[in-house]
């Protein structure tokens, strides 16, 4: 799940938790990215 800015993605249960540290969604970068595609009003995801 995505916390209140939707810069960071947590996990919900033990093996969220562990995927999301395992793939690394959090690095640096991605946060970056998230807040350039913010920025361009493309983030987060639109879902339907």
């Amino acid at each position: 799940m995505w916390i209140a800015d939707f810069m960071l993605i947590v996990g919900r249960t033990m093996a969220g938790r562990a995927t999301v540290e395992a793939l690394h969604l959090n690095r640096p970068e991605q946060i970056n990215l998230r807040r350039v595609l913010y920025a361009a009003g493309e983030h987060p995801p639109h879902v339907e």
